[in-house]
């Protein structure tokens, strides 16, 4: 809902128009009730003979009159939905109010429409002295498309839509100022529908007063606008309001009677209507005519006034200048006092004139040079400025000339020198500050400071990182001992497995073998395959931390390689009891086809040998803008949160694999680390016990290039002898 100001309603000595109005209303509906439930005439139809106000056409104006009042009212305290007050729940009640005019004045027009009686007319009093051709009880048609349009209006304001909210009070007023009109100058058509209905001439000037009560609440509405604006066009209309609409009519009213009695003729009353008229015009021209005469006389009243306080402005700047004039000299003896306060510093604090031929004078120093110098200077030095030119050491004069230099340029400066002090001790003094320019005269403001122990600090530290490189280039050599010895072990080991499972496959063959002894040959032939991966393993990490492998890339479609790889786990896949669920998009790379398939057949050996029996393994390959994303994941025992930043680590194997008795070596993940990184890629790890793991492979989409292809699946070179490159491992 929107809420409306309460400055927006009309306001001041004017709002009391439309409360007076909302106030009639009331009061006139009221009378009417009354008037039926005794049974008094004058109250129900003023006059005998005349229509009567019906029963539902007095309950609709107490509805608006009320919700009207009570928020006209009840503005100042606060407002509730829509501009109406929220005060002891009357917002709901101008809701109930207007909905309830709506209903009874719509089912009304469709009793005429529709020449039905729907029980409303006489549900309350029987209405025996209907006059005219109304039927008894129901109220004119004109009356209730009026209240309609009235109830609309209240309805809307209520619900916040107060824009156009106007135009819906224009019908109410206009039907019932014709027939206010109609009544007055005795012509049935403006009050009475021909075989229809006759509309009461209290309906018609209740119909008036509620439209003036009901557009006092739209925000910005004409009543609004015309009541409580205090602009010349709005004062313009309320002067001319009463004559338009009051003084004219009753001329008219008055012109009609007298001409009617004989008391002048036709023409006459023409002459003399317009001569009043006239007049009634011209008086009100005259009377707003002096009114802006008075405007403007206050205006040039204002502008005098304006010249007056810019006079007392000027003097008050005046005021400001002298006593900003005295902060000027209060601030030179602050600056005085802030230059003593500088001096119990430890640093030496100085200032120095510096003339267009770039000589320099020293025109103020703390008296503290003792830190910097050793001790206090020596009668026969004037200054903090000759000490130091005695006192810098041989090896840094160069680069305190260069220093002199900078300040005689007009420049920032800085540096750090040693100086001999006068107890014999080098001490290295960092120098520094900045130019300052008063008016035409060249100052340079500098600080200096005792740095000889941060200096001894940072030499301290610069031996430390010496320590700390050689300890690494040890560790280096180290590691690089531990390759080469794994490299050399591995090949070393080949040769024996090699002729183990030669032999062992031929043993196979013999028909006399026993039962048993085809067990023992298999366990032999299961351990020394298992002992031929490890030693691949440790074969490849070694060639893979040396840097000696070399990736062999080529234009490939990624999704082939995860498919082939999938293929290679599906029997290991079906004899635990596992299901697999692939989504593979084409995704076109430069890779090692051998080295990618090796990475995905790692991390699906990984996701089989960790999932239970009955478990779920989900592989997808899905381009993402420049990339492609594969992700592996399980629904196994999953990695603990702490652990799951070592995962990739060499040799490291989860607490929940040892748990569980999962055999492995921890090498299978470092190397799948090692060969994503080859290829540009990254990859990440999301786990928790229980709960599955989820590996996540990002690698770089090929760029255009003619090898590429869509949906083919076959890898395609993109390049010559130049895609071989080697693969260099962390260590």
């Amino acid at each position: 809902m929107v809420t409306v100001e309460h400055h927006q309603v009309a306001a001041g000595r004017s709002r009391w128009i439309p409360v007076a109005a909302a106030g009639t209303v009331v009061l006139v509906s009221a009378l009417v009730l009354v008037g039926w439930a005794l049974d008094v005439t004058v109250l129900t139809s003023v006059l005998p003979g005349y229509t009567s106000m019906k029963v539902n056409t007095a309950l609709c104006f107490l509805l608006l009159g009320s919700a009207a009042a009570v928020a006209l009212l009840d503005g100042r305290r606060g407002t509730g939905r829509s501009g109406l007050p929220a005060r002891w729940g009357w917002s709901g009640w101008a809701g109930w109010a207007a909905g309830a005019v709506v209903a009874v004045t719509a089912l009304t027009l469709v009793e005429y429409l529709a020449g039905v009686d729907l029980g409303i007319d006489e549900l309350l009093v029987t209405d025996s002295g209907s006059v005219g051709n109304n039927p008894p009880g129901r109220m004119a048609p004109t009356s209730a498309i009026a209240l309609l349009f009235s109830g609309l209006a209240l309805l809307a304001g209520w619900r916040g839509w107060w824009r156009g909210t106007g135009w819906l009070l224009v019908v109410p007023a206009l039907l019932g100022g014709v027939a206010i009109l109609g009544y007055a100058y005795d012509v049935e058509q403006l009050y009475a529908v021909a075989a229809f209905a006759t509309m009461a001439v209290h309906t018609s000037v209740l119909l008036v007063l509620t439209a003036l009560a009901v557009g006092a609440l739209v925000p910005g509405g004409l009543v609004t606008w015309l009541l409580a604006d205090r602009g010349p066009g709005a004062a313009l209309v309320r002067r001319l309001a009463p004559v338009a609409l009051g003084f004219f009519p009753l001329l008219g009213f008055v012109r009609l009677r007298l001409g009617e009695s004989g008391l002048f003729g036709e023409r006459f009353g023409i002459a003399l209507t317009v001569t009043l008229a006239a007049v009634a015009v011209l008086a009100v021209a005259v009377h707003t005519a002096r009114r802006l005469d008075l405007a403007v006389e206050r205006q040039d009243t204002a502008q005098a006034e304006l010249r007056r306080v810019n006079q007392v402005l000027e003097e008050r700047r005046d005021a400001e200048w002298r006593r900003a004039e005295e902060l000027s000299r209060s601030l030179d003896r602050e600056r005085e006092l802030f230059s003593r306060s500088i001096a119990k510093l430890d640093d030496l604090v100085w200032t120095m004139e510096v003339a267009a031929d770039g000589s320099m004078d020293l025109v103020y120093t703390s008296p503290n040079a003792e830190g910097l110098f050793g001790g206090a200077l020596p009668e026969e030095m004037s200054s903090m400025f000759v000490a130091a030119n005695q006192l810098i050491h041989p090896e840094d004069a160069a680069r305190y000339e260069e220093f002199l230099a900078r300040i005689a340029r007009g420049g920032p400066s800085e540096a750090e020198l040693r100086f001999v002090g006068f107890d014999g001790v080098t001490r290295w003094i960092w120098t520094r500050g900045m130019p300052r320019v008063e008016g035409e005269r060249h100052f340079f403001d500098g600080i200096s400071t005792n740095v000889t122990e941060r200096r001894a600090i940072a030499e301290q530290r610069e031996q430390l990182l010496a320590l700390e490189r050689q300890q690494v280039e040890a560790l280096s050599e180290s590691q690089q001992l531990r390759d080469e010895f794994v490299a050399l072990a591995g090949h070393e080991m080949r040769t024996p497995m090699a002729a183990i499972l030669g032999y062992a496959e031929l043993l196979m063959d013999d028909p006399d073998l026993t039962a048993a002894q085809r067990t023992f040959l298999a366990i032999i032939e299961r351990r020394s395959r298992d002992l031929t991966e490890l030693v691949d393993d440790f074969f490849d990490l070694a060639r893979l931390n040396s840097g000696i492998t070399t990736l062999d890339l080529v234009r490939l479609d990624l999704r082939s390689v995860v498919e082939e790889a999938v293929e290679a786990q599906r029997l290991q896949v079906q004899e635990k009891g596992l299901e697999i669920d692939t989504e593979l998009a084409p995704a076109w790379v430069d890779g090692d086809a051998g080295r990618l398939r090796q990475v995905v057949d790692n991390l699906l050996s990984n996701a089989v040998k960790f999932t239970p029996t009955g478990g779920h393994l989900r592989v997808s390959v899905t381009p993402n803008g420049r990339e492609v994303v594969v992700a592996v994941a399980d629904d196994g025992i999953g990695i603990s949160e702490e652990q799951l930043p070592y995962i990739f680590d060499h040799l490291f194997r989860a607490a929940t694999a040892k748990q569980h008795g999962i055999p492995g070596t921890g090498l299978g993940l470092s190397i799948t680390k090692a060969l994503v990184l080859a290829h540009g890629g990254q990859i990440v790890a999301e786990s928790r016990p229980g709960g599955g793991s989820r590996f996540v492979i990002t690698l770089p989409l090929a760029g255009p290039g003619t090898g590429s292809g869509t949906g083919s699946g076959t890898a395609s070179p993109s390049g010559g002898t130049e895609n071989a490159r080697p693969v260099l491992g962390s260590t």
